[in-house]
């Protein structure tokens, strides 16, 4: 029988499993690209629509009745058809990732 004022130790046979030490990984170093290789995650953001050529703020003092955040408003674009209001919200406030569903439209203006 277990000596019940002293510890259990790994190894001990009291039904539970003995406990391995934890596998310790030595450390890897990163690969060193080579002289003048371009940076390939500069280049896919490069790819990507950004939002800096287009106008968008924020309207002050108006509130969206839905969801309660602060309404956006994106200059010289209108909503592409019918937009979906689990994309609005997984996209708000980020105007990169609303614009595939915005269309470029000369003096009309999108609300999110």
């Amino acid at each position: 029988a277990a000596d019940p004022e002293r510890p259990l130790r790994a190894g001990d046979h009291d039904g539970a499993p003995a406990t391995a030490a934890p596998l310790l990984l030595p450390p890897v170093a990163p690969e060193e690209e080579p002289e003048g290789a371009p940076d390939v995650a500069e280049m896919l953001l490069d790819l990507l629509p950004g939002d800096d050529d287009v106008e968008h703020r924020f309207v002050q003092d108006l509130r969206c009745a839905g969801c309660d955040h602060q309404v956006l408003q994106v200059d010289g674009h209108v909503w592409d058809g019918e937009v979906e209001r689990s994309f609005l919200d997984t996209c708000y406030p980020e105007v990169a990732q609303l614009r595939s569903k915005l269309r470029a439209q000369s003096g009309a203006n999108a609300f999110c």
